[in-house]
């Protein structure tokens, strides 16, 4: 006899169906009409539980791990096999039912059993053939086999909730990330795009899936990029940091960093990529700009120098090194006190700037720094404090702009200036001077006449070498004063280093002692004797620079033949005989690190305001346009040597030395002659040298005095001789009423000033050329004579 067991997990009830009546009808399950129950035909993947099979708070919190084991577990030990076994025991998603076959019931047999299918305790009657105990065994066994299927429904739960979760939270990452997520099978074209890329291309995923990204780029772009995804595909590695340049709906340029990898089917088999493109438009442009300013940082003319909130440099562009001297790497961590400071500012002076900046102000301002070689130079400064993110002075960026040429000019122009103050007042000078002297030269002429003795001859010989070279001195300060420049010719340079030796002994302080080595027979040279003196005296006052304590200064001249090959020949420079004017001093030298620079335009290692650096400078262009050369030798302490060479001009090309003036010639006539000239002096001693030789004179202060004098003697005068410098009207305006009042009288002009203005315009007034003061008697005669047309007598 069989028993048939039925553990009805649903509300609770075994054997019978919800209503009391009929089979147990299990949800999920059917009778097969053999004693079996097969499964109810799927309605649905939900699975349903009533609350009367809920579990409890406790009985979830204390589920064991391993449920589904556990259940097996139990049934085994209940004596039941799982539907995987295919054994007898059926399980619907609610209940246990061991399947048996059932006997066939015994009509004769009375039924002892309650019709309710209940003990008379209302306890459920135990199946027929088992004993009360092993029906409370099997019943134990279905309920905590019935925790034990409820565990496991809810764990499908649980899991199905956490992989929900789990997509929303990664499709939230996918949409919100600010990167375009995509993903491209085995032929590039994209099957996932993130709505990202509306934002990135102005295309939504839709247009943007199915095709390739080659068709979203410039030309030139796609077709690099479809060369590179070639490789990829055959090689299937990982990218990272791939630059790639797209077009925007709107056709604008947005460039993208790509990062992917691989990806791969079930099968193993590669499928294609999957990745993120990041825009990054912003920092290429950005990047671009940060280089375009490091580019001109690195470039700019001006020293950049960046310090810490100490003042330690950081960072200095080359144009710090070409500034300083001093290399990037050597500066960098230490102060620019530490390597540039001169000592040409006091300690008050760098309080206040670094009062000015730690207030986080900007200052400005001129300091002299020392250079690496020793050097000064003046720099205009301009520091500027850098506050951090949170508002505190961090750095400190200083731009420097050299500023020594800029003060050598200065100073240039104001000593241009000056000069052309002096060189007005030197043409006063010189015309006064000039004036002084006109008599002199011409009372000489007079006198030689008179005085035969040999000892008056000789008297009179040196009153007029005197004025003479008075006369000279005048001339050269009015060339230095004006800046003039002489013409060139074939000079003797002893004569002019004499010149030069004696200005020097008469002006240098009395510590110096000045000598000098000049040969009578030196080579003459083609030259400019105003720049010759320049020459020399710039060099000596070199020298007395370089002796603030007093010492010797020795000028040197000879004559030198330097041959091809010599190596006092310079590569520029001809072999050939030369003229070597050396100038020596005793003092403190010059330091080999620099020596190289002393030639330079501006260079000086003199203090600011001594001197404009233009002075060997100078030297070296008036040699070079002589065609000559320039050496230095010096060592620190033992004093210098300048030796300047001017090429030797031909011997016979030296103009002989001019002889004494011959005596004034007889006289010529007794033509009326008017002087006019505002120096007493000079009318005198010219109307006593013309009445002295046969010339009727008349005489007048100024212009506007010859012109009264000249209407009232019009017919009788013959030759107007007027100075051009005179008060009330001068001799220019003079000439210009004359040439009113009578056109073809001869006009000889009288000055004491070589301008070569008033000279074009007198020759546009008929007059030819100028008497220069001051003049000899033989001169004024032999001019008067040419003007009249009379004959001029034979030296």
């Amino acid at each position: 006899m069989f028993v048939v067991l039925t553990v009805c997990l649903v509300l609770g009830h075994t054997g019978r169906s919800s209503n009391g009546s009929g089979p147990c009808v299990f949800r999920g399950w059917v009778p097969s009409g053999k004693g079996a129950l097969l499964p109810e035909p799927a309605r649905g993947p939900e699975i349903s539980a009533e609350p009367a099979m809920s579990l409890g708070q406790d009985a979830a919190r204390d589920r064991p791990p391993g449920r589904r084991h556990l259940l097996a577990s139990e049934l085994q030990r209940a004596g039941l096999r799982t539907p995987k076994l295919l054994g007898n025991v059926m399980l619907a998603p609610h209940c246990v039912c061991p399947a048996m076959p059932s006997p066939t019931p015994d009509p004769q047999t009375p039924s002892s059993e309650p019709q309710s299918g209940s003990t008379p305790s209302g306890d459920p009657a135990p199946p027929p053939g088992l004993s009360a105990a092993e029906s409370q065994r099997l019943l134990s066994a279905a309920a905590h086999t019935r925790q034990v299927l409820l565990s496991v429904v809810e764990d499908q739960r649980a899991a199905v909730e956490a992989l929900r979760q789990s997509e929303e939270r990664f499709r939230n990452l996918v949409e919100r990330s600010p990167d375009w997520i995509w993903e491209v099978d085995a032929d590039a074209r994209f099957t996932y795009a993130s709505p990202r890329v509306r934002q990135l291309l102005g295309f939504s995923p839709e247009e943007i899936v199915g095709r390739t990204p080659f068709e979203f780029m410039p030309s030139e772009w796609g077709e690099r990029a479809r060369k590179w995804a070639a490789r990829m595909s055959a090689t299937h590695e990982p990218f990272a940091g791939i630059e790639a340049h797209y077009l925007h709906r709107d056709g604008r340029l947005v460039i993208v960093e790509s990062s992917g990898s691989p990806s791969f089917g079930a099968d193993g088999q590669w499928t294609g990529y999957r990745g993120i493109f990041r825009d990054i438009t912003q920092r290429i442009a950005a990047e671009k700009a940060l280089r375009l300013r490091g580019a001109a940082l690195e470039a700019a003319a001006n020293a950049i120098v960046i310090t810490d909130r100490s003042g330690r440099i950081e960072w200095a562009n080359p144009a710090f090194t070409t500034l300083s001297g001093w290399a990037v790497e050597e500066a960098v961590g230490r102060t620019p006190g530490e390597i540039l400071r001169s000592g040409k500012q006091d300690a008050d002076f760098f309080q206040r700037m670094w009062g000015t900046i730690l207030a986080g102000r900007v200052w400005r301002g001129e300091i002299v720094n020392r250079r690496k070689d020793g050097s000064l130079r003046t720099e205009q400064m301009t520091i500027t404090p850098l506050r951090d993110a949170g508002g505190a002075i961090a750095h400190f960026i200083a731009i420097k702009q050299d500023i020594t040429e800029q003060k050598a000019f200065e100073a240039q122009s104001r000593q241009g200036q000056r000069m052309e103050v002096i060189g007005t007042l030197a043409g006063g000078i010189a015309h006064d001077l000039n004036n002084i002297l006109a008599p002199v030269l011409m009372v000489t002429g007079v006198l030689r006449e008179k005085l035969r003795d040999q000892e008056d001859q000789a008297l009179l010989e040196m009153m007029e070498r005197e004025a003479q070279r008075g006369a000279s001195i005048i001339k050269q300060l009015l060339t230095f004063g004006r800046g003039a420049e002489g013409q060139r010719a074939i000079v003797q340079p002893r004569h002019i280093l004499k010149d030069v030796v004696l200005m020097l002994q008469e002006t240098l302080p009395r510590e110096i002692d000045v000598r000098h080595q000049l040969p009578a027979k030196l080579w003459p040279i083609l030259a400019d004797a105003t720049q010759l003196h320049q020459v020399v005296l710039n060099l000596c006052v070199n020298a007395r620079d370089a002796m603030p304590h007093g010492g010797e200064l020795n000028v040197v001249a000879e004559n030198v033949h330097i041959a091809e090959g010599d190596a006092l020949l310079p590569a520029n420079a001809a072999p050939g005989s030369y003229v070597r004017v050396e100038v020596r001093d005793t003092g403190s030298g010059i330091d080999p690190q620099i020596r190289h620079r002393i030639f330079d335009p501006f260079f000086t290692t003199k203090p600011i305001g001594k001197g404009t650096g233009l002075g060997l400078s100078t030297v070296l262009a008036i040699m070079q346009q002589h065609g000559g050369f320039i050496t230095v030798d010096s060592e620190p302490g033992q004093g210098a040597a300048f030796k300047a060479h001017f090429p030797a001009a031909p011997e016979e090309s030296v103009p002989l030395p001019a002889p004494p003036p011959p005596a004034p010639a007889a006289a010529r006539g007794n033509e009326l002659i008017m002087v006019v000239d505002d120096e007493q002096n000079v009318r005198d001693v010219t109307r006593a040298v013309l009445e002295r030789y046969g010339y009727r004179v008349v005489t007048a202060v100024n212009g506007q005095d010859a012109i009264v004098q000249f209407i009232s003697r019009r017919t009788e005068v013959r030759l107007v001789l007027t100075d051009l410098m005179m008060p009330v009207m001068n001799g220019l305006a003079l000439i210009k009423w004359l040439r009113e009042l009578a056109p073809d009288i001869p006009v000889v002009a009288m000055t004491g000033l070589e301008d070569p203005g008033p000279a074009e315009e007198l020759g546009r007034f008929g007059v030819a050329g100028t008497m220069a003061k001051p003049f000899t008697a033989v001169v004024l005669l032999e001019t008067v004579a040419r003007r009249l047309g009379l004959p001029v007598p034979p030296a």
